[in-house]
């Protein structure tokens, strides 16, 4: 075996165990938010486009929900501006 095809292993192994412990991560996270999705009960209904003037946004609600619940806090006010 030639050194570049050890090194090339070597840094292969390298990404790839960085790259496992990403992978858990997101895994993770994704099961966060897919709970609190579950949990706040997120459907179509709250997806919808307002009028922009921000009355009775129940989905802009409902996000600073699932924000809340994920971070484990008392609230959260979330806004994509």
């Amino acid at each position: 075996m030639t050194d570049f095809k050890k090194i090339e292993e070597e840094a292969l192994l390298e990404v790839l165990h960085a790259a496992e412990s990403y992978e858990k991560a997101a895994l993770y996270n994704t099961e966060k938010v897919m709970q609190a999705f579950r949990k706040h009960m997120v459907s179509d209904f709250y997806l919808k486009p307002t009028t922009g003037y921000a009355y009775s946004d129940v989905g802009r609600e409902k996000l600073d929900e699932i924000y809340a619940d994920i971070f484990k806090t008392e609230a959260a006010l979330v806004r994509s501006q």
